[in-house]
């Protein structure tokens, strides 16, 4: 009699409940791995247009200013929104004390960024204040040109970059914390308690 090698029709069955369970295990901590990952991301783009526009500031010894850019116009500073919308980068002689009601000349414009295609928020906060800028400008010296925007307690202000996500979740959560001298850090308000106090 020939016998015939292979895999019953139960085995197979068991075989892949395994497989399906441990995929139902893996998946939410994947999801938590990639905000993570995106959080860090949108966190040190933001760090990287701070630090360069603080450096553009000191090496021109002028006012360089970040704003945030308008969706329906290029060039021109918004009013209103958050950070995650897009920014412009340029020489501001006024220092951001009233945004640009033209468009910035290519001659002042530094750079430009796009929205964030992943729907990740980000937004300035002052802790206890009750505005959240729309612009920041650098002076020569490489500071915050206004006290406005930094908390009259701890110096600082910080962006707040939110991967993605339902709103009960954190994962992924960075703050930019900017001091009135003008450096940058990224901390993660999740595991650091003093992360946008100082």
């Amino acid at each position: 009699m020939i016998r015939h090698s292979g895999y019953t029709l139960i085995e197979l069955i068991v075989a892949i409940a395994i497989a399906a369970l441990l995929i139902a295990i893996a998946v939410p901590s994947f999801l938590t791995t990639v905000r993570n990952n995106r959080g860090v991301a949108d966190a040190n783009g933001m760090l990287a247009v701070l630090t360069l526009a603080r450096s553009e500031a000191i090496r021109r010894d002028n006012y360089v200013s970040i704003c945030v850019s308008t969706t329906s116009t290029p060039n021109y500073c918004a009013s209103s929104g958050t950070w995650d919308q897009g920014y412009l980068m340029f020489v501001d002689s006024s220092a951001c004390a009233s945004p640009p009601s033209s468009a910035v000349s290519s001659t002042q414009l530094i750079r430009t960024e796009a929205p964030l295609s992943e729907g990740s928020t980000i937004s300035y906060i002052v802790p206890g204040g009750s505005t959240t800028p729309t612009c920041l400008t650098f002076n020569g010296q490489g500071q915050l040109n206004s006290s406005a925007w930094v908390s009259s307690t701890t110096n600082v202000g910080y962006f707040s970059v939110l991967p993605n996500q339902s709103t009960k979740y954190s994962y992924g959560k960075r703050y930019v914390v900017l001091r009135q001298i003008g450096r940058a850090v990224v901390c993660d308000p999740t595991t650091n308690t003093t992360c946008g106090t100082k």
